[in-house]
């Protein structure tokens, strides 16, 4: 009489569990690629499906592995929208099936992020300004697999979206078209979550008949990370660096992420908050407001006038975290308080310039000053060059 040995037992039992999870995870591909509340699949479809695709699984073999996974029956519409509140809070894939007279018919499977958000970040990634165009495809389409065929013909327009703005790439023997610019990211908030400084080469575009990235400044910097920050579509690390830690004079600063290279984290500890002297940074969205353009600087309370028709400009950049006042003003102008950073501030007034005025205040006028000087120079070059050109054509 043959014994089976305790080993072989364990390999026949994991081959089994295999084959189980294989089933399973068939089942379930189908189900995202092919059902949706709106078009269920009836057991005789998902075993058609699975046939065509090199699995012969019976129906009733079906049946069981979908009360294995946990198939959820919904018996009106308004008993299935309650079902799904419930679920979405709590669980990943979800399959559902209508039961009719306690009989089970059509089955689909929804995942805790509706295809109406799956389309949004899609959206937002067609239009991402930290991915190139391989990775933006290629992220879109993975995150239309997690729904499936209905959603992806729905998005069949993201083909036609066929440029994304330039980005210096490091890397390029990656099999997947992986984000460079999320790796980093990644990186960063390890170290941040570790304590640990970051090293990494910060760089600037430049051109010599093609665009590349060349260091800015020393080659190496080493810093203290203590935030990660999106603003305007774009990845800044808010750190302190090792020069001026050594100075004895700490300065945070903002670093762009996607203008790094060689980026690693070190072994050595980071200098605390409130070694750094941060400690204006806890509110992330009052951060952006103050640095619009992400140029730190003093804090001054700043006050403006901007056309009404151009209030909407207002309301976008800054939320509602502003003061209106009507001091001095005539009908066709809004007055406007806000605090920001004047290094940043300055390039949002040069933007709307054509509809808005730095005003005098009680608090500070040397910020007007600055706007006029910085015209001024503005005017200058183009003065300068039509003298230039009035020359050249003389000669």
């Amino acid at each position: 009489m043959n014994r089976v040995s305790k080993t072989e037992k364990k390999v026949e039992k994991h081959s089994t569990n295999e084959k189980k999870k294989d089933k399973y995870s068939a089942i379930r591909n189908v189900l995202k690629k092919y059902s949706s509340f709106e078009h269920p699949l009836k057991k005789k479809e998902i075993q058609e499906k699975l046939n065509s695709a090199g699995y012969e699984i019976k129906r009733h073999a079906i049946e069981t592995a979908l009360d294995d996974m946990g198939a959820i029956p919904v018996e009106n519409e308004y008993n299935y929208f309650e079902t799904k509140k419930m679920h979405m809070k709590s669980q990943g894939d979800v399959i559902y099936y209508r039961s009719t007279n306690e009989r089970s018919t059509d089955y689909w499977i929804e995942n805790s992020i509706t295809d109406a958000e799956l389309a949004l970040l899609v959206d937002f990634i067609l239009s991402s300004k930290i991915l190139t165009q391989e990775e933006s495809q290629s992220l879109a389409e993975r995150l239309i697999l997690l729904s499936g065929k209905e959603l992806a013909d729905n998005l069949i327009y993201r083909h036609r979206v066929s440029k994304q703005p330039y980005l210096g790439k490091e890397q390029n023997d990656i099999p997947v078209a992986i984000s460079e610019v999320a790796q980093k990211a990644y990186l960063i908030r390890k170290a941040i979550n570790q304590g640990k400084k970051v090293k990494f080469t910060l760089n600037v575009y430049d051109y010599n008949g093609k665009i590349y990235l060349k260091p800015c400044g020393s080659k190496e910097r080493i810093c203290s990370p203590y935030d990660l920050i999106m603003s305007n579509g774009r990845y800044y690390m808010l750190g302190a660096d090792l020069e001026t830690e050594r100075s004895g004079k700490l300065k945070y600063k903002l670093y762009r992420v996607d203008l790094m290279t060689e980026l690693s984290i070190t072994r050595a500890k980071a200098k605390t908050r409130a070694e750094a002297g941060i400690n204006d940074t806890d509110d992330i969205y009052k951060f952006r407001i103050e640095n619009p353009y992400m140029f730190m600087g003093d804090l001054r309370r700043i006050r403006f006038k901007i056309e009404k028709s151009n209030f909407t400009q207002v309301v976008d950049w800054f939320g509602d975290d502003f003061r209106v006042y009507n001091d001095y003003l005539d009908e066709d102008c809004w007055g406007i308080e806000v605090n920001v950073s004047t290094n940043s501030f300055i390039f949002w007034i040069l933007q709307y310039g054509g509809c808005t005025e730095v005003v005098e205040n009680t608090y500070d006028n040397h910020f007007r000053e600055t706007v006029k000087l910085k015209l001024n120079e503005i005017l200058q070059k183009y003065l300068e060059s039509d003298v230039q050109k009035k020359e050249d054509n003389h000669i």
